[in-house]
């Protein structure tokens, strides 16, 4: 990397296989489209639960902002996702596990 820059970015930029690094390219891409909406305290957090997103068949949330993320990053993704649903655990007046059965149904 320190002896030859243009060769490490060469690397990254054109030589690697974003289908056979789909935990990286997710992290970068989803730290994109989360800054298109209002940074908050669960950016970060946020960002992480994406590099997860392989290991679902479906995934869940009640964050708008974060659906509406994921949603994008489906759509250029280099490898299958899950289905994302947006949930509303409030509606239900809490009922957390009633909520993720629906969503599942």
């Amino acid at each position: 990397m320190l002896r030859d820059p243009e060769d490490f970015t060469r690397f990254w930029f054109r030589d690697v296989n974003e289908a056979q690094m789909p935990r990286n390219w997710l992290r970068w891409v989803s730290r994109v489209a989360l800054l298109e909406h209002k940074v908050t305290k669960s950016t970060g957090r946020d960002n992480q639960l994406a590099c997860y997103l392989p290991d679902c068949d479906v995934f869940l949330s009640e964050d708008r902002r974060f659906v509406r993320a994921l949603r994008r990053v489906k759509a250029t993704a280099p490898i299958p996702l899950p289905e994302i649903r947006l949930v509303d655990v409030e509606a239900s007046g809490g009922r957390a596990v009633e909520v993720i059965a629906a969503a599942l149904d």
